[in-house]
């Protein structure tokens, strides 16, 4: 759907709740002070995690936000009296969030269908996230896009907690959602126990990388890397940062932190959301 503006009159007494609604979700811009002769502090609870967004002042009575609904529903309150300002996008992810892990050989449910893995040079991923993906030695082809994420609010990337659905009749145990400020997200499907990945230092990862659009899987493998050097996508350099050995996530990587305009073709189409699965292994 094209983009809907998304406006609510939030207050002390009357809390705003946005319910997920599937496939969509909704990016909150910026609150403002309704009030001038007060300020206000912003709060979201998702999951039963109350977590703060913003405050505003009548010297400072419009503050940026940076925050994204992502499958469940999101309640809104405050102490003061504000206007609360977003849109309702698509989820291009929308299928994968909260699903079980693809190593069980199924990609995500309903919207994404089953195919057998087509044979690709094992380049595409054997630099996974390797600009372009395409052979291991070659060099990059197109390089990836420089990070220049605005810093629209100094606060740490928000972290909620989600349910993960049941696999073999038994619920599986809770993980971490988190968006960056880039727009990459990732989920942490299995903790680790350490050491953790850094910046400069060589790792090894286990991968499988799908299609956002239709759960496609088009690479797997295992490869090395120097973390952050520009030896692999963005996406990657930024979602494996942090990980533990033995830490499994799932990266929710943007085209413009993927391939980009350009793709990786045959594999991978021009302006391609990507879903990889990541396993620290060293």
């Amino acid at each position: 759907m094209p983009q809907e503006i998304w406006q609510k009159h939030l207050s002390a007494k009357q809390p705003v709740c946005f319910k997920a609604i599937p496939g969509l979700r909704l990016d909150l811009r910026s609150c403002s002070l309704l009030d001038s002769a007060s300020s206000s502090h912003l709060y979201v609870s998702v999951n039963d995690e109350r977590l703060a967004l913003g405050h505003v002042t009548a010297a400072k009575p419009f503050c940026q936000l940076r925050f994204s609904s992502f499958g469940s529903d999101a309640t809104f309150t405050c102490d003061g009296a504000l206007l609360l300002s977003g849109v309702i996008l698509d989820d291009p992810f929308a299928g994968f969030i909260g699903t079980s892990s693809a190593s069980s050989g199924t990609p995500p449910a309903k919207r994404l269908r089953t195919e057998a893995p087509e044979p690709v040079d094992k380049a595409p991923a054997a630099k996974p996230g390797a600009k372009p993906a395409a052979k291991p030695a070659a060099k990059p082809a197109a390089e990836a896009p420089k990070q220049s994420p605005k810093d629209v609010m100094k606060e740490k990337p928000m972290e909620l907690k989600v349910k993960e659905v049941k696999k073999d009749g038994k619920p599986e145990k809770a993980v971490t959602q988190r968006t960056l400020p880039s727009g990459l997200r990732y989920e942490v499907l299995q903790r680790g126990t350490g050491p953790q990945a850094q910046a400069g230092k060589k790792v090894k990862v286990r991968y499988e990388g799908r299609l956002g659009s239709n759960g496609k899987r088009f690479d797997k493998g295992v490869i090395d890397f120097r973390l952050g050097m520009g030896e692999v996508i963005q996406g990657w350099d930024e979602g494996v940062k942090g990980m533990l050995r033995g830490e499994k996530r799932r990266l929710l990587v943007p085209a413009k932190l993927g391939y980009g305009r350009s793709g990786a073709p045959p594999a991978i189409p021009p302006n391609a959301n990507l879903v990889f699965e990541v396993e620290l292994l060293s």
